[in-house]
């Protein structure tokens, strides 16, 4: 593989994995996490490079496809990346995360996720506060939600609006 084929991979999973948190706004400049994925590797490859470096020297070892499993377990699937039921996240896509969304924080969570049997995703959740973005839920349904007083409110002129209704009709209602 490649060194644009590594890139492209490790852009793809930055990208799967901003969508799995629901693609949250990142300050300052309010832009999705997507957005300033495609920035990073569009525009600032220098960066990604730099980061890639901070990795290994954490890390103390290159993480590349056939590298071996990396999680020392013996089985040898070799896929390079920190394997987590069965959600594969390169540490290079992790840092690179962590780096869009804060990078004052991601280092400190850099390494919790590599000591961590988490997956990338529940790391992030998990330190969704630290980091100062709002995550949401993968699929939770939308439900409005009303406050009591609007809830009395909107009671109180159903039953008006009934007693006027039974007043017409000359029936009355208990």
């Amino acid at each position: 593989m490649n060194m644009t084929d590594a890139i492209a991979t490790e852009k793809e999973q930055v990208k799967k994995l901003a969508q799995q948190l629901g693609n949250p706004y990142i300050l300052p400049d309010f832009k999705l996490l997507v957005e300033k994925v495609e920035e990073l590797y569009c525009e600032r490859l220098y960066r990604v490079k730099t980061l890639h470096k901070i990795c290994d020297h954490v890390c103390q070892f290159d993480v590349k496809p056939g590298d071996g499993d990396g999680d020392g377990d013996g089985d040898g699937d070799g896929d390079g990346g920190i394997s987590i039921r069965g959600d594969i996240v390169s540490p290079y896509s992790m840092i690179s995360a962590l780096y869009l969304i804060n990078p004052r924080r991601a280092m400190s969570i850099f390494i919790e996720f590599i000591c961590s049997y988490e997956s990338a995703e529940d790391v992030i959740r998990n330190h969704s506060k630290r980091l100062g973005i709002k995550v949401s839920d993968k699929a939770v349904p939308m439900v409005m939600s009303v406050s009591e007083r609007l809830l009395k409110e909107n009671k109180e002129n159903n039953k008006a609006a009934s007693n006027k209704k039974s007043k017409d009709s000359g029936v009355t209602l208990g």
